[in-house]
């Protein structure tokens, strides 16, 4: 048994799975992983699971784990499920008690500005912990990521070595491989820019058990989800998030392109191409 289904419980499912055990998730929220995919994406991830023979329940809260001695099931507030072990997967609180014994400012996490200095001069951090700026939108946020912990302990150490660095920004990329399933996530999802301002727009590709999603905010790329062979082309549209590509004039330019031959970069008509030919 795996309770949540965020990065880790994933894995922990699919090693428990390659050594024989019968495995089920459990999932409070109504998708799996969704604090990275949109519901439409994760369901597809999900069937996936279902096919590898994990069995996985959302919307459904764990209310006991059963067993005196050793592990016996687990309660829902759905169902009884009998095991004999039990993986907690539920993610992480950040650890702000320090930092507001010091006087630092704290929200969800530890405040700090774009060379990662905290509220009081001369004290720094980085890492899980830490509120910071969203690369896609400038907005206060938290992506408790490896990536963005390794990138701001360099703006860190840069700053203190004298140096005036200021980090881009904190985003979200992820991946979900198990056994021959591999789908990839990055920036904001559909449903995180529910409460951003701005022309929004969803680009979708399916061939198969293969799936593109692209989001795009006034035009520019903020995010996006792949599933299957999209997955090896992600990493143009993240290229295009950071360089705030205008996605629509390329769009437009690949309309226009005669069928002999373009002068345009191989990877702007890729990423083109894949949009031109989504529903």
């Amino acid at each position: 048994m795996v309770i949540g289904s965020g990065a880790i419980g994933i894995e922990a499912a699919e090693a428990l799975k390659k050594k024989g055990y019968a495995v089920t998730i459990i999932e409070l929220l109504d998708w799996i992983l969704p604090a990275l995919f949109d519901e439409v994406t994760a369901k597809r991830i999900e069937a996936a699971m279902e096919r590898y023979g994990i069995h996985v329940h959302t919307g459904e809260k764990v209310m006991r784990i059963n067993g005196d001695i050793a592990v016996t099931g687990v309660t829902t507030d759905k169902r009884e499920i009998p095991c004999d072990t039990v993986v907690v997967a539920t993610g992480v609180v950040p650890g702000v008690a320090l930092a507001r014994t010091a006087g630092i400012a704290t929200e969800r996490g530890i405040q700090v500005d774009r060379t990662m200095q905290t509220s009081v001069p001369d004290i720094y951090a980085c890492g899980d912990c830490v509120q910071t700026i969203d690369a896609c939108t400038g907005e206060m946020a938290m992506f408790q990521l490896k990536h963005n912990a390794i990138e701001q302990g360099e703006i860190v150490a840069r700053n203190i070595l004298g140096e005036q660095v200021k980090y881009l920004g904190a985003y979200a990329f992820a991946r979900a491989h198990f056994f021959d399933t591999h789908a990839v996530t990055f920036g904001k999802t559909m449903r995180a820019t529910d409460c951003i301002l701005g022309d929004k727009e969803l680009i979708e590709r399916e061939n198969g058990n293969d799936y593109l999603r692209v989001v795009l905010l006034d035009g520019k790329v903020v995010g996006g989800q792949a599933i299957g062979k999209y997955a090896d082309s992600i990493g143009f549209f993240i290229g295009a998030m950071w360089r705030k590509d205008d996605m629509n004039r390329l769009r437009r330019k690949i309309a226009q392109l005669p069928s002999t031959g373009a002068v345009h970069a191989w990877h702007q008509i890729h990423m083109g191409s894949l949009m031109q030919s989504s529903a």
